[in-house]
């Protein structure tokens, strides 16, 4: 129920409509802290992040992106840290400490690269370049 509900609050910040991300946010944290997974809340962290980056407060964003890194190292979850990466990079970015960002920028482009996840960094350099 949670993995499905995160689907949806991702498709919710990626639209605006953070309102109803916000909710579901409430809601999926419930879940998730019922069930005691820690690997949704990598998830989470990172999802509340990008909720917050979207409404341009970057210092959380950046707060959850460094927490949702911590948690996936623990984790040992590679895809979620550089998600959590890439999440920083933005965040750095909107705070105007643009090295930092870049070098945030490159390590989460390495972890997708060690992946093979190719899809997932050229998404992330399309936002990179839009935003």
């Amino acid at each position: 129920m949670a993995l499905a509900l995160m689907g949806r609050i991702e498709t919710n910040i990626e639209r605006g409509e953070l309102a109803l991300a916000r909710r579901d946010l409430e809601r999926c944290a419930q879940l998730v802290e019922r069930a005691g997974d820690d690997f949704n809340q990598v998830d989470l962290a990172r999802l509340r992040g990008l909720a917050a980056l979207r409404e341009g407060d970057f210092v959380t964003a950046y707060a959850e992106g460094e927490a949702a890194r911590r948690q996936a190292d623990r984790a040992e979850s590679i895809l979620q840290k550089a998600e959590a990466a890439a999440l920083v990079a933005r965040a750095l970015r909107g705070m105007g400490n643009l090295r930092a960002a870049e070098a945030a920028r490159t390590g989460a482009l390495g972890l997708f690269q060690e992946l093979g996840a190719d899809n997932l960094a050229e998404r992330f350099e399309r936002i990179w370049r839009e935003e």
